[in-house]
């Protein structure tokens, strides 16, 4: 193939009077190239995996230099992630390598930034949502000096120094302990458990970054929960456990948020009756951008939570769990038609013929149910125990 269209150079060469030889070479290296991008396979450029599990791996040679430096003080990391997509690897490990970026390199913001009509809308918004920053896109790259480009400095900037405000903190939540007394002694128990952190901003699929520590026992009569990757400035939902009333357990509650203890307040809740059970029964059920405590919400803890909710509360489960014992609320229902409702169906059965599975054979005229002996037998004479003389029930 190579030789023949040489030779169709060569003889379109020379009826222009051209030399061959330099149209030749540079033919060749024309097809040369062509070849080398046709053999060409995706190594990463474009890739999100790529750089986000190479960042992972030098983390951690950043933090030992860091330490080094730092000598005996204990350094808080941050990271920010300035993030320019040009389409990229739009699939599912590129999402869980960046969330994993998150979570080994101390993330606390960044931005995204793409330019051109192939840019993927859905990929780069699901990122800026990981990295929890803004999501700028573009047709075109503003020009130097214009408005669009100085709105994304700022953007950027400003995303940055939110970043440098926010710390990595842990908590822990005490309340000291309870007594009480036992059938076979004094009983030691926490006068409060954390069982549910709730975040404000879950991640894409629903979980959360936040995460329960061991429990801290530094005291020797009670236990507290701690939570860990906290982020300064976020909003979160406790859902507690107190042995004690309200205003007692302001005064015990000991809230320690990155080795300071915090001020802890007594306000009115905004919800309050049915809202408040549907909330702890939605929390018990789902586990959507929640962090449960493992070590104190056992699987038999939470079915009695559910029950005590539902009995309590006369309504349902998510787990229908209840159903059978009718706890939906149908007091403020109008009643069904006779009309609708169903021919309730008729059950004729000779127990004449058949003896009884427990006493006496059952005479015709015994119900199906009931009547005297179980299963609808006539009544038995009843014996008393070891050989005594038997008595008529």
């Amino acid at each position: 193939a190579r030789s023949s269209a040489h030779r169709q150079v060569t003889d379109l060469c020379a009826a222009h009077g051209l030399s061959s030889g330099n149209v030749l070479r540079l033919y060749d290296e024309i097809v040369g190239f062509v070849d080398k991008l046709r053999h060409i396979t995706p190594g990463g450029a474009t890739s999100f995996v790529a750089p986000a599990e190479r960042a992972v791996n030098v983390h951690p040679e950043f933090r030992s230099i860091v330490a080094k430096k730092v000598g005996s003080k204990t350094p808080l990391y941050t990271t920010y992630v300035n993030f320019d997509t040009d389409g990229g690897n739009n699939c599912g490990p590129c999402y869980r390598a960046l969330e994993r970026l998150v979570d080994a390199c101390d993330v606390m913001g960044g931005t995204v930034t793409g330019f051109g009509s192939w840019v993927d809308q859905d990929c780069a918004t699901r990122v800026a949502h990981i990295l929890r920053g803004p999501c700028m896109l573009y047709m075109d790259v503003p020009s130097v000096g214009s408005e669009g480009q100085n709105a994304i400095f700022r953007k950027d900037i400003n995303s940055w120094i939110k970043a440098l405000r926010c710390v990595p903190i842990s908590m822990t939540l005490a309340a000291g302990g309870v007594s009480w007394q036992a059938q076979r002694g004094i009983r030691q128990e926490n006068a409060l458990d954390l069982v549910v952190l709730k975040s404000q901003i879950p991640r894409h699929d629903g979980t959360c970054k936040e995460k329960f520590g061991l429990p801290d026992v530094t005291a020797l009569d009670h236990t507290g929960a701690c939570v860990e990757g906290l982020t300064g400035g976020d909003t979160y939902s406790t859902y507690l456990l107190s042995r004690i009333p309200a205003e007692q357990l302001v005064k015990q509650l000991k809230v320690i948020v990155g080795g300071v203890q915090a001020r802890v307040e007594l306000v009115p809740e905004k919800e309050e009756g049915i809202f408040v059970a549907l909330d702890w029964l939605s929390v018990l059920q789902s586990p959507v951008g929640q962090a449960t405590n493992k070590s104190v919400l056992s699987n038999r803890l939470r079915q009695r939570l559910e029950d005590d909710l539902s009995f309590l509360w006369n309504l349902p489960t998510p787990s229908g769990s209840t159903a059978c014992l009718g706890r939906a609320k149908t007091t403020n229902r109008p009643p069904v038609s006779a009309s609708q409702q169903p021919q309730e169906p008729v059950l004729e059965v000779a127990l004449s013929s058949q003896p009884a599975l427990f006493g006496n054979p059952a005479p015709a005229s015994a119900p199906l149910f009931g009547g005297g002996g179980l299963f609808g037998a006539a009544t038995p004479p009843v014996s008393a125990p070891f050989g005594a003389p038997s008595s008529q029930a």
